[in-house]
């Protein structure tokens, strides 16, 4: 099984790279935007996103595989760090600001 989805990825590289290059930019995006308005679409989207980059990780991977490393690998994987990178700290953020929001109606409450 993983030999024929190395082989798939490999001679299918460039159709797989331009499905799922815009699909992370646009479900990354999306799931920003949506991070304070609509937290179950947020979800949604930040679980999209999950899938679309593990699977340009899977990949990247079968190209690893075989030794062929040149700097759209580096970008490729450097892409998905930085998707990360912003949901998790769009997460943070999203923790924080419901728990101001939370204390500031306990201490309305409380004067």
């Amino acid at each position: 099984m993983i030999t024929s989805f190395i082989a798939f990825s490999q001679e299918n590289c460039v159709a797989i790279c331009a499905v799922l290059i815009p699909v992370n930019f646009v479900l990354l995006a999306l799931s920003l935007l949506s991070a304070l308005r609509f937290p179950q679409m947020w979800f949604w989207l930040v679980s999209a996103w999950g899938l679309a980059a593990l699977a340009l990780l899977l990949h990247v991977w079968s190209w690893v595989t075989i030794g062929m490393i040149m700097p759209i690998t580096y970008f490729l994987v450097g892409l998905v760090l930085v998707g990360l990178t912003l949901q998790l700290g769009t997460y943070v953020f999203k923790i924080r600001s419901e728990r101001r929001n939370i204390l500031g109606v306990m201490e309305s409450r409380s004067a």
